[in-house]
Order: structure tokens, then sequence, then C-alpha cells
């Protein structure tokens, strides 16, 4: 008697499909995965170096400049930041290591924060104690919940997550 061994053209056809279907279904979701992860990773790298950036002016009782390093409308934030100590117009930290489909927009909208090196307190560059929120979210991916990292005047730094899309728009 001969025993049958391998899979008929059925079997691997039905397979072949179980397996498209499964991953036609599953790429959205590792899309959206990724760009959650990329929006909460550089939500707390923003909290993280403004809290170092705070924590350098105290240190050094001098007034720090927390600077974007673009001057693009769309997505002021997303090209990175640097902390400089402007007196001495010297760099004291920059970072660039942002996704780029990060986009990161400052409310209000500044360019420039000011950390009072005295006080501890956080400024507009023209020297007027304020609030922030920055807003991080993902262009690439729709539908996807960004963080806010909001930044009291007085230093303190939280990182939120958003309750709806809508806050990216």
């Amino acid at each position: 008697m001969r025993s049958n061994q391998g899979y008929t053209l059925m079997e691997m056809t039905i397979v072949v499909l179980i397996m498209s279907i499964l991953a036609v279904t599953a790429v959205p979701k590792f899309q959206q995965l990724y760009a959650e992860n990329a929006i909460a990773t550089s939500a707390n790298v923003l909290a993280a170096d403004f809290k170092h950036a705070r924590s350098e002016a105290l240190v050094r009782r001098t007034n720090l400049h927390f600077v974007q390093l673009t001057a693009d409308t769309v997505n002021p934030w997303g090209g990175g930041w640097k902390i400089e100590d402007q007196a001495l117009n010297v760099v004291i930290f920059e970072n660039r290591s942002l996704p780029k489909s990060v986009r990161i927009v400052s409310v209000p909208v500044l360019g420039d924060v000011m950390l009072l090196g005295v006080a501890g307190l956080v400024a507009r560059a023209d020297g007027t104690v304020t609030d922030l929120e920055f807003k991080v979210c993902d262009t690439k991916v729709t539908g996807e919940v960004g963080r806010s990292v909001f930044v009291s005047r007085f230093g303190r730094v939280a990182v939120r997550r958003h309750t709806s899309s809508a806050d990216c728009t």
C-alpha cells in the first residue's frame, strides 16, 4: 500500500489565502503601534530634555534658553531643539534625533522658551512667565492618539495622552 506524503494544491491555496488575510489585517495595526510608540518616545524625550534644561539653569544660576532648531511653521519643534546660554553664546545640549513623521507644536506658539535660573520659572523670550503645552502627533498615521507635554510656569513637566485623535488635527 502506498502512503501519501505532502499537501494537495487545494490545501496549499487555502493556507496561503488565510495567511494573506491575516497579513492584510495585521499591517495597519503594526503601523498604528509604531506611530504610537514614536509619539510616546518623542514626548518623553521632550519632557526629559526640558527637565534637564531647567535643572541646568538652576545649577548654573543663569537664564538658559530652550530653542527650536528649525524655522518650519508646520512642524516647528519636530526638527529638534537645543539648550543654550545666549549670554555666553554656548550650546549646552542639542537633540535632533526625532522620527521624521513626528510633529511637535507648542501652545502658545513659541520658538524660544527661557528658563529663569534664579527662580526656576518658565518664561517667553521677553521674560513674561507662561505655561506651555507641546502637542506631539504623528503625521503618517491618521486616527492616532497623540501626547501633550505640559510645562507649568513653575517648571513642572507632565506628559499626558490625548483623549481623542481630534487633538492632533
